[in-house]
């Protein structure tokens, strides 16, 4: 009897060993299984961040051409007002000439009607 006892208390030692022994290896594979998906999440999660990130590199590439762009526009524009500026100076110095011209002019007209008294007062005096 106190054999058949000891038997029996090693055997349920023995199973309770057997089923902590099968608990710890199902919390291992469900401790394991958690990381590996932890692990995956995180790898999506960084891919994801990798795209946002080319994403904002090809939105500034494109902002950085549109400012070039315009630079070269506003360059243009520039330009062009220098040459209306330039042109603008070149019809007023005309102007002048020919103002300056007209006042010659209007002072030979001057001159010869003066004369032209002169002549018909000297033929009166004659």
């Amino acid at each position: 009897i106190v054999i058949m006892i000891v038997v029996m208390v090693i055997i349920v030692i023995m199973i309770v060993v057997m089923v902590i022994i099968v608990i710890m290896i199902v919390v291992i594979i469900v401790i394991v299984i958690t990381i590996v998906l932890i692990m995956i999440i995180m790898i999506i999660v960084a891919i994801i961040f990798i795209i946002v990130a080319v994403i904002f590199i090809v939105m500034a590439v494109i902002f950085i051409v549109m400012a070039v762009i315009f630079i070269i526009m506003a360059v243009v524009f520039i330009v062009m007002a220098i040459i209306f500026i330039v042109m603008a100076i070149i019809f007023i110095i005309m102007a002048v000439i020919f103002i300056v011209m007209a006042v010659i002019f209007i002072v030979m007209a001057v001159i010869f009607i003066i004369m032209a008294v002169v002549f018909i007062v000297m033929t009166i005096i004659i």
